[in-house]
């Protein structure tokens, strides 16, 4: 750079410092410098020395843009249900769950939140400690949610509009006080090519565009909902005040208290100095007050009274008026250019928009503490409503603070650990009947990274996965986690691949959907991804998937990130496969969700789980009883599964045999001879449809000549 400036000539010098001058007087200095580092350069400020501090002891209020985040990409948001259910709403969904938010801007916040968990854990500890100190004080939560009902508008949008309705007026301000400062007739910024029509000097190019005054007329109804923002900041004052005796012990109030310190007077004074006046139905006119804008007030009272003159002097005025908006209007304090013959209702509007930039001035000066105040506050609503949450739990055994160890020992110990968003009982709107199915928690813990997870179909794997992924993001939200204990390591990303779905428009079928959620899984996992596989190759042939599934095994166990895997399969030969292997044999673990069988062919769910393999398998053939399949169906079924057999060497001619067919062992009437026995009322014990007993004891008799005949038909045979 110093070789650049001793090469430069006087010229190139002297053109950088009128561009220099001219962004200063703009007030975008800021804006085009705001990548560099010269934070070394600088004297400390009360600013760096807060950045300082705050880097040294972080708040639970800190800025969205100056944290990192958990990846959550959206298959993962959709899979996990984290702002929507099943049926694509709110209902059932994560967001719901946490939503005791009191604010249009909370709400805003926790959708934020969900989707961006931390990955500092001094943040998260920051946060918790707030839940904890609303958790052990129901009474002071329950005060500050009361007071915080009391705010009605959305003062995050407020404050955004507000802002950016105050930098827009600093810029034309410092545009007008800049061309103030140039000698009269100069051409510096070479301008004069871009001079729109009519004007011919630099004053005329810069200044048709850039009054104050017009600025106003364009933007005077936005001073309504700076005036609201006013009101609101006040508000917000009276909220903090009611947890402020929270200060000493917390750190992230305390600051927010040190923030409003000497606030409150400032405030009064910016919504005193404007009045909104009811303008029609549902509109507002905002004045500066003539309290606090004496010249102002005079030039209204004049103004008044001019409109009350001849008609032919108003028109005459109006004239007048319109030929003065289109000339400089100067707003230096030097009044010597003033023109003298402007009427009073030129002088009031100009009056007016020098009050209003005053104040909006004023306003900018404030923007950062209000920004961290107003940020603090949808913070609050969320971590009050995560408080109200755990307080109302629908377990039984509750919520509790997690722990944090190092990111480096992928901890993963989570003990009674409960799904949050299952209900504990389940309504039959066709009977009416409400059934209390309660709760069930389970001990989940990773003595090694990767966890197979097996079991029968409905006995609860995917729900099992939801829970744990669910569990992470709730903890590294700041939020107490739906278990007895909880210790776990942070995770940078979660990453899933549950449910199928094709997307015809763009040509991708169910497994191709599959294999592309799972590449881009296996190319982006770190050492710290928890990553959640829900049967892996399922879309394709039963030999073709068993092989990818056991590949990204393999792969996930010992390549190079190991990450934390739950993988939750129906191919149970994979645990034997995989405890084969030399490389992988005793670097995963294998689980499965118990499952008890009270009689031939029926079976209990547990949804306990347990180590090791699932013993009894699947159980598909009772899922397809429980959806009405018929019996014939199912006994074919049953037949089949018993007498597959499942080739993996190649046939004589090269090809790969799926199954070999077993041979019928019954004909087409003995199954149904058979379908009908099973389902016959009295052997189901449905006694209602018995009646009076003569029409069945007519079709019993009917079916047992039947079988009798197909009996000796086979015996013939």
């Amino acid at each position: 750079m110093s070789e650049i400036i001793e090469r430069a000539s006087e010229l190139e010098l002297q053109s950088v410092g009128y561009a220099m001058r001219h962004l200063a007087w703009c007030g975008v200095c800021e804006d085009v410098f705001a990548k560099v580092q010269y934070t070394n350069l600088m004297p400390e400020s009360g600013e760096t020395t807060r950045a300082m501090e705050t880097e040294r002891n972080p708040s639970a209020f800190a800025l969205l843009r100056d944290v990192s985040y958990m990846k959550l990409d959206g298959e993962a948001v959709k899979c996990l249900h984290i702002l929507t259910g099943d049926t694509g709403k709110l209902t059932g969904s994560l967001f719901e769950f946490l939503n005791q938010t009191l604010t249009p801007s909370g709400r805003r916040r926790l959708r934020q939140w969900l989707v961006k968990p931390l990955r500092e854990v001094e943040v998260i500890q920051a946060r918790l400690d707030v839940v904890e100190e609303f958790s052990q004080d129901h009474f002071k939560l329950q005060t500050f949610r009361t007071a915080l009902k009391r705010i009605k508008l959305d003062y995050e949008r407020l404050f955004t509009k507000s802002c950016r309705l105050a930098i827009k007026c600093s810029k034309v301000y410092n545009i007008v006080r800049f061309n103030q400062s140039l000698p009269y007739g100069v051409d510096e910024m070479g301008l004069n090519e871009l001079s729109p029509k009519g004007a011919s000097t630099l004053e005329e190019i810069l200044l048709d565009a850039v009054n104050m005054m017009s600025f106003w007329e364009m933007h005077k109804r936005e001073l309504v909902h700076f005036t609201q923002l006013l009101d609101t900041l006040i508000g917000i004052y009276d909220v903090v005040n009611v947890i402020s005796d929270l200060a000493p012990r917390n750190v992230s109030i305390a600051r927010l208290c040190q923030d409003l310190d000497g606030v409150h007077p400032f405030l009064c004074e910016l919504r005193s100095s404007l009045v909104v006046t009811p303008n029609g139905k549902k509109t507002y006119v905002v004045t500066p007050s003539v309290d606090f804008f004496q010249e102002y007030g005079e030039f209204a009272r004049q103004a008044i009274a001019e409109r009350n003159q001849d008609p032919a002097l108003k028109r005459a005025a109006e004239r007048h008026r319109k030929e003065l908006r289109q000339i400089y209007i100067p707003l230096s304090d030097d009044e010597d250019d003033v023109d003298v013959e402007n009427d009073a209702s030129d002088r009031a509007d100009l009056a007016a928009a020098d009050a209003f930039t005053e104040v909006m001035l004023a306003f900018r000066e404030e923007i950062p503490r209000f920004e961290r105040v107003v940020s603090a506050m949808c913070d609050l609503d969320v971590l009050q409503g995560f408080a109200t949450t755990c307080a109302s739990s629908r377990g039984a055994v509750g919520f509790v603070r997690p722990t944090f160890s190092p990111q480096e020992s992928k901890n993963l110990e989570i003990s009674k650990s409960w799904h949050p968003l299952l209900k504990p009982s389940i309504v039959d709107d066709d009977k009416g009947v409400t059934h209390d199915c309660g709760i069930i928690d389970n001990d989940v813990s990773m003595a090694t990274p990767f966890t197979l997870l097996t079991g029968p179909n409905m006995s609860g794997k995917s729900s099992l996965l939801r829970q744990i992924a669910l569990t992470f993001i709730m903890a590294q939200c700041g939020c107490y986690v739906p278990a007895r204990e909880c210790d776990i390591s942070v995770a940078d990303a979660v990453m899933t691949r549950i449910g199928g779905d094709d997307n015809l428009a763009n040509g991708i079928s169910t497994f191709l959907s599959e294999m592309q959620g799972s590449s881009k899984i296996m190319q982006d996992l770190t050492s710290s991804t928890l990553v959640i596989l829900d049967e892996l190759g399922r879309g394709t042939s039963t030999l073709d998937g068993y092989a990818i599934a056991y590949a990204v095994s393999r792969e996930l166990i010992a390549g190079a990130a190991k990450p934390r895997v739950f993988f939750a399969t129906h191919y149970h030969e994979l645990a034997n496969d995989l405890a084969r292997d030399p490389e992988t044999g005793k670097s995963f673990i294998a689980r499965h969700i118990g499952v008890s069988s009270l009689r031939p062919g029926s079976i209990r769910m547990k949804f306990k789980l347990e180590t090791g393999p699932a013993p009894l398998g699947s159980c598909a053939l009772h899922v397809a009883r429980l959806a009405g399949f018929p019996p014939g169906i199912l006994t074919r079924a049953a037949h089949v599964a018993q007498t597959v057999n499942f080739k993996t060497k190649p046939a004589a001619n090269g090809d790969v045999s799926a199954f070999v067919p077993p041979k019928p062992l019954l004909s087409t009437d003995e199954h149904l001879c058979l379908s009908a026995l099973v389902t016959d009322a009295a052997v189901v014990g449905d006694f209602e449809s018995l009646g009076d007993g003569v029409a069945w004891c007519k079709q019993f008799y009917a079916l047992w000549l039947k079988c009798r005949d197909v009996a000796n038909q086979r015996r013939e045979r």
